[in-house]
């Protein structure tokens, strides 16, 4: 009985730890690739954006077409986790993304619940 409840621990936690991954994965592939449509997969209805002059709470198609603008004039060089963590519910990541030209610091909010987990914010800063 002891190892039965052992082994269903155990492929619990592996099951959950899948779906945490979830939304930092879209993050991570997404702003590798400077592709918008996969960093949507993870997207709340409505998220909190940051790119400087940007700073307000758009749509998920409104958010998916600024960061598109985003990654077109800024094509990605590499894209590095610097940090995530994750307290009370929710998760968030500081990254470093890099181009020919630049470099930008990228602080992601995500709201997860349960084995929910979608952005409510995205922070473009330049360094």
């Amino acid at each position: 009985m002891k190892k039965l409840l052992l082994v269903l621990s155990v492929i619990s936690i592996i099951v959950t730890s899948s779906f945490a991954n979830d939304a930092r994965m879209s993050v991570e592939n997404g702003f590798e690739k400077g592709d918008a449509t996969i960093v949507s997969e993870a997207m709340a209805d409505r998220l909190f954006m940051v790119a400087y002059p940007l700073r307000r709470s758009l749509q998920k198609n409104e958010a998916v077409q600024e960061l598109s603008k985003f990654f077109k004039t800024n094509p990605p060089k590499s894209f590095t986790v610097l940090h995530d963590n994750s307290q009370g519910g929710v998760i968030y990541m500081i990254c470093k993304y890099e181009t020919t030209k630049q470099s930008f610091r990228i602080h992601v909010l995500i709201d997860a619940d349960g084995e929910n987990e979608k952005i409510s914010q995205i922070r473009i800063e330049e360094l």
